[in-house]
């Protein structure tokens, strides 16, 4: 089921002992893959929550035709693919608002006719 979020690191130190990767144990590094980072401490469950968490907004840009969405989002995909973006509080921050900012845009617009009539107000 994963290691856990208190046993991360040490999860991660024990292996890179195993792996005789000194200079990771020694720094301390983190997997530097939010995908794998997510898998590792959560298990399955986490690594499909994380999964769902990036392709499931894309899917929904992409059904949308919302080009700034995919375009974050795939950006996200891409970073979190070599870097646990989500184990600070910059990247949390960071994903969270402009994601709500777009889903937020993208609602609004969609709501907002695309050819008013000007005889109707």
């Amino acid at each position: 089921m994963g290691a856990g979020t208190g046993d991360i690191k040490h999860a991660l130190m024990d292996c890179y002992r195993s792996k005789n990767a000194q200079e990771a144990a020694q720094r301390r590094l983190n997997s530097h893959s939010q995908f794998l980072q997510s898998g590792v401490t959560l298990g399955w469950p986490g690594l499909i929550i994380m999964l769902v968490l990036a392709l499931l907004p894309f899917i929904n840009g992409w059904r949308r035709h919302d080009v700034p969405t995919q375009f974050f989002l795939l950006l996200f995909i891409v970073n979190a693919a070599v870097e646990s973006v989500l184990e600070v509080q910059a990247g949390v921050v960071f994903f969270g608002l402009f994601l709500g900012l777009l889903v937020l845009q993208t609602r609004t617009s969609a709501n907002v006719p695309m050819n008013p009539d000007p005889r109707h107000p």
